[in-house]
Formats: C-alpha cells, sequence, structure tokens
C-alpha cells in the first residue's frame, strides 16, 4: 500500500521500493538494497542517484564502504512543497500565452403573457440582489399598463418599496407612465424611437417583443449587458427631462394604435 501510494506521488516502482527498505532496515549498502528489495544492482544505483538528487536519501562512510540511509519521510513534504512551487510558476508563465476565458453568455426564450410577468419578477429578483438601477430603452408604458395595469402597478410599488431606482428612455409625445417615486424618465424624438423594450440589470438583459404571442429574451451576459448600458448611457444624455404623470389603472393609447 505504502509502494503504492509513493508511485502515485511519482517515484518509480523501483524507486519505491529502495526508499521503504531504507526507511525500514537502513543503512544498507547497495548489495544489502538489493537483497532486501528484489532489484538488480545496477538498477539500485540508479534508483539511489535519482533519490539522492530529490533530497530522499543519502549516504555515510562505515569502514570506508557506503551504506544508504532514507531520508525522514517528513522531507517528502518539503521535496513536493518545492516541485508544487515550481509548477504553480510555470503555470504563471504558460497563463502568459494562454487565451483569455471566453464568457459563456445563456439565451432564454419565452413566449406569451405569463412570460411577461416571469420576467419581470426574475428582474426584481436580480434588482435586489445587485441593487443597482433598472434601466430600460424602447419604453413604451403603455403596452405595460394595458397588459395588466395591476400587476404593473405591483412591479412598479416594490421598486419604490425597495428603494430601486429606475431609468427609462421613452419618446416625446408618450401618454402611458407606470413610473413611480423612484422613476426617472428621459425622452428622445419619436423618429429615433424603437418601440422593443431593453432592459438591463446587472447581468441580466431582457428583451421584451410585444407582438401576439409575446416574446420575452433574457440574455445572462456581463459582456452583452455592458454594451447596452453603454448604448443606454449615450441615449440618455441626449434625452430630454419633460413632465409626466403615473397611469395606472387606466386604458391608455397605444403609439401604433
Amino acid at each position: 500500500m505504502l509502494e503504492e501510494d509513493l508511485i502515485e506521488l511519482g517515484l518509480t516502482k523501483n524507486e519505491a521500493r529502495v526508499y521503504l527498505s531504507l526507511l525500514k532496515k537502513g543503512p544498507l549498502t547497495a548489495h544489502e538494497i538489493s537483497n532486501a528489495s528484489g532489484i538488480y544492482r545496477p538498477s539500485v544505483y540508479d534508483c539511489l542517484n535519482t533519490l539522492m538528487e530529490q533530497g530522499l536519501t543519502s549516504y555515510i562512510l562505515v569502514e570506508g564502504k557506503k551504506r544508504f540511509q532514507a531520508a525522514n519521510p517528513r522531507s517528502l513534504e518539503d521535496y513536493y512543497e518545492q516541485r508544487l512551487q515550481k509548477v504553480k510558476q510555470v503555470v504563471v508563465e504558460l497563463s502568459k500565452f494562454s487565451p483569455k476565458e471566453r464568457e459563456v453568455a445563456t439565451v432564454e426564450v419565452y413566449r406569451g403573457r405569463k412570460a411577461l410577468k416571469k420576467a419581470f419578477r426574475d428582474i426584481l429578483v436580480e434588482l435586489k440582489r445587485t441593487r443597482v438601477p433598472h434601466l430600460g430603452m424602447g419604453i413604451d408604458d403603455s403596452y405595460f399598463i394595458n397588459e395588466d395595469p395591476y400587476f404593473s402597478e405591483w412591479f412598479i410599488r416594490n421598486l419604490e418599496k425597495q428603494n430601486l431606482k429606475e431609468k427609462m428612455i421613452t419618446f416625446e409625445g408618450a401618454t402611458g407612465f407606470a413610473g413611480g417615486k423612484t422613476t426617472e424618465y428621459r425622452f428622445i424624438p419619436p423618429e429615433f424611437f424603437n418601440p422593443t423594450n431593453i432592459l438591463i440589470d446587472g447581468n441580466l438583459v431582457t428583451i421584451i417583443i410585444w407582438t401576439e404571442p409575446r416574446y420575452v429574451i433574457k440574455i445572462r451576459s456581463k459582456q452583452i449587458s455592458e454594451s447596452y448600458r453603454k448604448q443606454f448611457e449615450l441615449m440618455w444624455r441626449g434625452g430630454k427631462k419633460m413632465k409626466w404623470t403615473q397611469s395606472f389603472r387606466q386604458r391608455v393609447p397605444l403609439k401604433n394604435a
């Protein structure tokens, strides 16, 4: 069993036998090691040379003859600690040539009205965890309100309760606003407005397509979210501040109706 353990640590079968023979019976001459281990004497010398290089054996002179002895077993710890440090150094150097690991984005697609509610519940969980602002581009809140005014109110009230801020980019002339006390809008000209909702929450990007049936695309990716966030910041800086009034629990005309 010990022999197999030493082999797993990197010694050859013969080296393990020589080391164990010396540990149990040493100091021994090369001839005695050969008898104790069952290894031919020329091979014993090869093993002894390797073990001495590793600091696992040494010899003493007794009446002019070399007698070999095993180093304290704790020398194994020192030996493998040195090897581990060497491995770490090599890994650092090799890493300079290794291509950086690419992020693996996850994409999920949902369909139907239930998918919409699930998406906003997931967004709320993400916001509570990260405490980042809820960002939105292509926002026409009339769709959100008309879909389910009670659910839209529930979502906004949760943002207010948790003091979670949201920044929405909509179009000049919009008539429906779901925003609450923690919401801020910026307005862009209608000709530059894309009515596809793009919501950015930490590393989560949610895209809502207001067709029949509804489609929700969820993308979790730091790289993609940062790309959308840069686009959002550019549009936000160019948007106007305008007055708006919350439109809960009332039907509001759709932009494309």
